[in-house]
């Protein structure tokens, strides 16, 4: 997962999961972070609740499922 600058600081204190670990740290603030999961759901709320402000990276198939369903909230508005 990528994380904004804005939130970094608030998982850095209190991380998403006990597996997170910083991959990376960059000069404006933000952060990418690595989380070992066994379903999907583990961290689907999660980014939906942070959103706009963590990007998944990788796996590509839960980052495809998050936009299908934004994509999905969009079309019912």
């Amino acid at each position: 997962l990528h994380i904004a600058a804005d939130i970094a600081k608030y998982l850095r204190r209190k991380p998403i999961s006990k597996s997170q670990k910083i991959l990376s740290s960059f000069d404006d603030g933000s952060m990418d972070i690595s989380i070992m999961i066994t379903d999907d759901m583990e961290i689907m709320p999660i980014v939906k609740y942070w959103l706009p402000h963590i990007r998944i990276v990788q796996p590509l198939s839960i980052k495809e499922k998050v936009e299908e369903d934004i994509r999905g909230y969009l079309v019912l508005s």
